[in-house]
C-alpha cells in the first residue's frame, strides 16, 4: 500500500477492452481506478486488507474523496499497449486515406474547371 498525492503521477488515458479508461502512470506503472471513499481512513482499512490478501494498490487523495488504484499487470500493459499503437495507426491511416481521397477530389475538380 502506497499513499500518494495528486503531484505524484500522471493521468493517461488508455485504451482497454471497455473502451477509453483514465488510468495512473506512477513510476512506470499503470493503475486503474477501484474503490472510492469519502475519508482516508476507509480507504487505508481497504486497502489494509487488499495488502492482506496479497493484493498491491496506491491510495490517492483527490480534492473531495479518496480512491483506491490497482495495478494493471505488466503483461496487460504490454497487451494494451500494443492495442494503443495498433489502434492510431489504423486511425492515422484512415486519416491519410482521407486526406488523399480530398486531394484527388480537388485535383479532377481542377482538371475538369480547366
Amino acid at each position: 500500500m502506497m499513499l500518494i498525492s495528486l503531484t505524484d503521477y500522471e493521468l493517461v488515458d488508455i485504451i482497454t477492452p471497455l473502451g477509453i479508461e483514465q488510468a495512473i502512470d506512477y513510476l512506470g506503472q499503470l493503475f486503474l481506478p477501484a474503490e472510492t471513499y469519502k475519508n482516508s481512513d476507509d480507504a487505508i482499512n481497504a486497502c489494509r486488507a487488499d495488502l492482506e490478501s496479497g493484493l498491491f494498490s496506491i491510495v490517492v487523495q483527490e480534492p473531495n474523496q479518496v480512491r483506491i488504484w490497482c495495478p494493471i499487470p505488466r503483461q496487460m500493459q504490454t497487451e494494451l499497449l500494443d492495442l494503443n499503437i495498433a489502434k492510431l495507426i489504423k486511425e492515422i491511416d484512415r486519416e491519410i486515406s482521407v486526406r488523399e481521397a480530398n486531394e484527388a477530389i480537388a485535383a479532377d475538380s481542377y482538371h475538369l474547371a480547366a
